[in-house]
C-alpha cells in the first residue's frame, strides 16, 4: 500500500508500474474528494489488468479499461463497479482493499529518501 499525500505517485503512467510490480501483482489505489480525482491501476503478471482514472478538473486525461474481482463479484451492481471518483473512494476505504488475494507484500513508505523514493529517483534519472 503507497500513502501518498503529495499526489506524485498518481501522475506516473501506468506502465511504469508494471516495472516496480516485477513479479508481483502491484494494487495503486488513490483518490482526492477535493478535486474530485479517483485513479487505480492493477498490475499482474507483468501487466495492467485495470486501468482507471477519472479526473473531474482535467477529464481529457480519464480512463477506464478492464475489470478486477471487486467489480465482478458484486453481482453486476452498478454501485460497484469503478467508474468514477467516488467508486474509486469506496474501493480505497472498503475491507477488501487488504483482501485482493494475497496475504504477503511489501509496504514501501514513499518520501525522498527508502525504497520508493530511490526506485522514482532512478527512473527519473534515466529519462
Amino acid at each position: 500500500m503507497f500513502d501518498d499525500y503529495t499526489g506524485y505517485l498518481g501522475t506516473l503512467p501506468a506502465e511504469r508500474w508494471i516495472e516496480l510490480a516485477g513479479d508481483d501483482e502491484l494494487v495503486f489505489a488513490a483518490y482526492n474528494e477535493a478535486i474530485p480525482y479517483g485513479q487505480l491501476i492493477v498490475v499482474r503478471e507483468r501487466r495492467v489488468i485495470r486501468e482507471f482514472l477519472h479526473d473531474l478538473q482535467d477529464p481529457s486525461n480519464n480512463v477506464n479499461l478492464g475489470r478486477i474481482e471487486f467489480e465482478r463479484s458484486r453481482w453486476f451492481e452498478r454501485s460497484r463497479l469503478i467508474d468514477d471518483s467516488v467508486d474509486a473512494a469506496y474501493f480505497v476505504d472498503s475491507d477488501e482493499l487488504a483482501d485482493l488475494g494475497t496475504n504477503d507484500g511489501t509496504l514501501l513508505l514513499y518520501g525522498a529518501e527508502g525504497p520508493a523514493g530511490e526506485f522514482l529517483a532512478a527512473r527519473a534519472e534515466e529519462e
